[in-house]
Parts: structure tokens; sequence; C-alpha cells
């Protein structure tokens, strides 16, 4: 039997457990239950009991919702939290993306209604033959829209979860609060070339290159792109916007020295276009307004 005192030293001692953290997945819960169990022997036998306790002692639960109303996710938090790191853990493996990551790399005044998140798929998912590049598969890709990425919810906030081919994580690093990961800028410039209509937009991708030029390294992107490995020629599409905001010709020469041999767009589904003969590259008329 447990007195009104020690419940009320209980009680602070299991609040003060939960507030060394902000948000929680379910699996945090269990392993602060099976770590501390011992410090509370009212709970030791029953983790259902523990967790119902913490409720009333203020922890809440939330839910990330997929696109039919269904749970994907619960997350506790307690006190105030951020609803990125919440989002976050929609995915063990998760990292902010796209339009996301330009706005907490402080690339483009676009406040991004969607949160974007990325993961990567697993090695073993990895095609080993690589296919052969056709003109007419890029032709018939790029006319048509992209494909539709399954959305959720998070306080009534959409989520897109973006699945990303393995490559090791390459340009992902943790956020200045050290509670999430996010792509850097370099990686979120070629992540937004490769998906415009995650980032705002195409007009609104060449607006961060042009605004952001002193912001990012050349020699990362070049060096990233290989370590990317994409199918296609996306460093066309880089080299243009570059050319646009204004990079000198030694720098345009790497991007150009990667090789011209498809001709390539810059966006899906393009109606007004003109072609940048040095890029071989299709891209909306209006860039030359």
């Amino acid at each position: 039997m447990v007195d009104l005192k020690d419940s009320g030293t209980m009680e602070n001692e299991m609040i003060a457990l939960v507030s060394s953290g902000v948000v929680y997945t379910f699996a945090d819960i269990q392993k602060l239950y099976n770590e501390n169990r011992n410090k509370f022997p009212a709970y030791n036998r029953s983790f259902k009991k523990f967790l119902r306790k913490l409720l009333e002692l203020g922890l809440a639960e939330r839910h990330i919702l997929d696109e039919e109303g269904y749970q994907k996710k619960t997350v506790f938090t307690f006190g105030d939290f951020d609803s990125y790191e919440c989002i976050s853990k929609i995915n063990k493996n998760a990292y902010f993306s796209h339009h996301t990551a330009l706005f907490m790399n402080s690339m483009t005044e676009q406040i991004p209604k969607t949160a974007y998140v990325s993961y990567e798929l697993s090695q073993t998912k990895i095609t080993v033959t690589r296919p052969e590049l056709k003109q007419e598969n890029i032709d018939k890709v790029f006319s048509t829209p992209p494909r539709e990425a399954r959305y959720y919810l998070f306080n009534r906030r959409q989520v897109i979860l973006h699945a990303s081919k393995f490559n090791g994580y390459t340009g992902v690093i943790k956020n200045s609060n050290g509670t999430f990961f996010q792509t850097d800028p370099e990686r979120s410039l070629i992540d937004s070339v490769v998906r415009p209509h995650f980032s705002g937009g195409i007009f609104n991708v060449l607006n961060v290159f042009i605004e952001n030029r002193e912001r990012y390294s050349i020699s990362k992107i070049v060096n990233y792109l290989k370590a990317l490995n994409y199918i296609y020629p996306y460093h066309q599409a880089i080299g243009f916007l570059l050319e646009k905001a204004g990079f000198p010709e030694k720098d345009l020469a790497l991007f150009e020295n990667m090789g011209i041999k498809h001709k390539f767009y810059i966006d899906y589904e393009i109606s007004d276009r003109s072609l940048s003969k040095r890029w071989n590259l299709i891209y909306p008329s209006a860039f030359d307004e």
C-alpha cells in the first residue's frame, strides 16, 4: 500500500522522467519504463498502468494519420512541443527534405504548408542492373504528371512521406537543436530539381538558386550528384539553373563535362516551352521573360 506522500513523490518522479524529453514514440515510452520500472513499485508489473498514469499526469497522446484517416503513428508529448519533431517520428529514418528543408535552411521565404519528409529505402531494394536510358522513355515520363505521393496528417497539417533510394544519407544533417534530421543546402537544391513540385514549383526553385548563390557550394553539389548516381541527367537541369543564377564558366563546365547525351526536361508537363541548346534542356519559356 502506497501512502499519499509516497504517491505524490512518485508522481513527481514520473513527471521528471518524461520531462527529460519532449516527443516520444510508443517504443521510447516502453524503453523509459523498462529502464526505470523499479523506481515505481506500484507500476513495475504493468506497462499499461504506467502509461495510463503518465497520461493522467499530462503526457499527451497524438496521432499521425494517413490520408484515409487511419492511424499511422502515435507520438507522446509532454508540455510544449515542436510539430516538426513529432512529424519526424513518422519513420525511424526520416529526415526533412525539399520545400521544408529549403525553409529550414533559410533559403526561401515561402512558408511550406505541407511538411516534406523523406526516408531511404534499404540496400536490399536497390536494383542491381542499371537500366539503359532511352530518349523515348524520358519524353514519356516528363510529358505526364509526376507520380502522386501518399500524404498523412498531423494536427490537420499535410505531411508528404517520400521514399528515396539508398545513398548513405548523402547531405543529411541534424537540425540546430539536434532533435531531428534535415538535408543541408546542397542536397536540398538537388532534391528540389528532382522533385520541383515538392519545393514550391520550378519557378520557386529557380528563385532559390538565384537568391542563395552565396550560400551553397558548387563542389558539394558535384560530389553529391556523384554519390546519388541518378539515372536521369539532372546535372543538365542544375547546370542550366546555375547559369541562370550567374555562375562563372569554370563552375558550369563541371556539369557540362558530366555529359549532355539526352534531351532532358526541367519539369513535368511543360506546355509553353523553350530549348536550351547548351544544356539540351526543355524549360518554361517564361524563364526568359
